[in-house]
């Protein structure tokens, strides 16, 4: 199974039960399709960088799970069907990490100059 972080935004005019039944159905779809919730976290209303539906402010929720890629697809659709949520983004968690680059040295014409 891969690693996947959902966050998705919902309208500010929602009470925070409503968003913390937003943030049930979604869980609760990723562990019906055998997916595992790693982290859960409610981030809280802040203000938009952009307009999103004439809108703001949202209320940003992050989840991080594993799970297979039909599973990614059926998260989103449901997300895009509830007019509660106003924006969403999953992204594919990488495993391994980056590989850090060399030290690059100056060749010793340029060094003896300097």
């Amino acid at each position: 199974m891969r690693r996947y972080e959902t966050i998705f935004i919902a309208g500010p005019e929602l009470s925070d039960d409503d968003v913390k039944g937003i943030t049930e159905k979604a869980t609760g779809l990723i562990e019906k399709m055998g997916g595992q919730i790693e982290k859960t976290e409610d981030w809280g209303t802040r203000k938009l960088a952009y307009e999103v539906k004439k809108k703001n402010r949202g209320h940003y929720v992050y989840v991080r799970f594993s799970g297979k890629s039909d599973l990614v697809a059926e998260l989103e659709r449901n997300l895009r069907i509830n007019e509660g949520v106003i924006k969403y983004q999953s992204v594919l968690v990488e495993d391994k990490p980056v590989a850090k680059a060399a030290p690059v040295e100056a060749p010793a014409e340029v060094a003896a100059e300097a």
